[in-house]
């Protein structure tokens, strides 16, 4: 069975969780030679994988209600990530049930270690990270770059006693570790589109959080060229700074509840045994 996800050529954490994951998730994964694929963590539920003969949807999400494909007896929707993706599947007659992001299941593998008084500061994956390091040095942070390993960021992220983070799997793996988050925009909204809000609606909601964001500026390539450019680029830096810094100050921080928590991985584990008997994995 072939996996399916977004391979960056920057590498993103959260694209690389899947082939981190499932190989020690189903550890038969490889030895199917069926025309098949699996399609787990990010938002990749769309026509991408159509040309397989057999799709399996393990908590995977749309991108907008428009972006789902044609669905036929070639998919098997174990579950989708959330309410946003079931209910745009529900627009093409399919009922399906949403759980969460697969990526909870990164509880099974890691735990938190001994809390620091570290603050993580995560920049999404395409933003470019030299302004967000000087923003992390002003204010004090550790920044945790989503383009390192999936076990350096997780051992990164696991001694931090809170999180901001633009990156949507920065909040997940800290919602999965019990670490308080801020999440907030400042490159993802004006890129995504209205796919931005519709991813971290989707997971959100499926943890029982709404999604309410910091906006930040966006720093914008070759701006500081010119002097007057430098200029404007080190005051945005410390604007940016002072309203992270009052933000955190306020207590304002995300983090489901232990319950949401507990269920939610409950039923993914529930989902994963049932896959492995169905498919021999």
């Amino acid at each position: 069975m072939k996996l399916g996800f977004f391979e960056s050529e920057n590498k993103n954490v959260g694209d690389d969780l899947n082939p981190y994951l499932w190989h020690r998730v189903f550890p038969n994964l490889d030895s199917s030679t069926e025309n098949s694929i699996l399609i787990a963590i990010g938002s990749i539920f769309d026509n991408r994988f159509d040309a397989y003969k057999h799709k399996i949807v393990f908590g995977s999400g749309a991108r907008s209600k428009d972006s789902l494909p044609q669905i036929d007896q070639s998919w098997d929707i174990r579950f989708v990530r959330g309410p946003n993706t079931q209910k745009a599947l529900l627009s093409q007659g399919i009922s399906s049930k949403y759980i969460t992001d697969p990526a909870i299941l990164a509880a099974n593998y890691f735990e938190k270690s001994k809390q620091t008084d570290d603050i993580g500061l995560i920049p999404y994956f395409r933003t470019e990270q030299a302004p967000w390091q000087a923003i992390a040095d002003k204010l004090g942070y550790k920044l945790i770059s989503p383009c390192s390993s999936v076990e350096h960021f997780m051992a990164e992220l696991s001694s931090c006693k809170l999180v901001v983070t633009e990156a949507m799997h920065g909040a997940i793996l800290a919602d999965t570790l019990r670490i308080p988050w801020v999440p907030y925009t400042s490159f993802t909204s004006s890129y995504e589109g209205d796919t931005h809000h519709f991813k971290w609606a989707d997971w959100c909601l499926s943890m029982g959080l709404e999604h309410n964001e910091l906006v930040l500026k966006r720093f914008w390539t070759d701006e500081a060229k010119s002097l007057s450019g430098k200029l404007k680029y080190e005051l945005k830096k410390k604007m940016i700074a002072s309203d992270i810094r009052k933000v955190v100050a306020s207590g304002n921080y995300f983090l489901s509840s232990d319950a949401a928590f507990k269920s939610a991985l409950e039923a993914v584990n529930e989902e994963t045994y049932a896959m492995k008997k169905v498919y021999d994995l």
